[in-house]
């Protein structure tokens, strides 16, 4: 059965809350494979400052753990302007769904709009070796 009682943003009317602390969970039974995918995301070229746009997709492991969909959309929606590589990008975004849902792993892949002729695609994988999972957010990784 899925609890939604630590929901604020979804149906509330309220502005959405943005940033890192944007993503909000909800708990349910069961392990479920879930996976999120959109063309909605910006960031900005640490180095030429220019906007990169990107396609995204994240799956992840749940264990018992959802990440609700709309408070994702302002969660992405905050890296706007923020200046950071799409490898850094998609790092990043991984380990803020893992600190907040504690999946069993997860999967983050950003495709950059074309620019200067090519396209540049990063994926980053992490599965989560914890012991004792429950509440436990120090966690080992292997990534790629």
């Amino acid at each position: 059965m899925m609890e939604y009682g630590e929901l604020t943003q979804l149906g509330s009317g309220k502005q959405l809350r943005t940033g890192r602390d944007a993503l909000e969970i909800f708990s349910g039974d069961g392990a479920f494979s879930v996976s999120f995918k959109g063309k909605e995301l910006q960031a900005v070229c640490p180095i030429t400052q220019q906007p990169d746009v990107y396609e995204w997709e994240i799956s992840y492991h749940a264990d018992g753990k959802y990440v609700e969909s709309k408070s994702l959309k302002a969660y992405l929606g905050s890296w706007r302007d923020v200046g950071i590589t799409c490898e850094e990008l998609t790092r990043q975004i991984a380990e803020d769904v893992v600190r907040a849902a504690l999946p069993f792993s997860i999967s983050v892949k950003l495709t950059q709009n074309v620019r200067g002729g090519m396209t540049i695609t990063a994926e980053h994988f992490v599965e989560i070796l914890m012991e004792g999972r429950e509440g436990h957010h120090d966690y080992e990784r292997t990534g790629q």
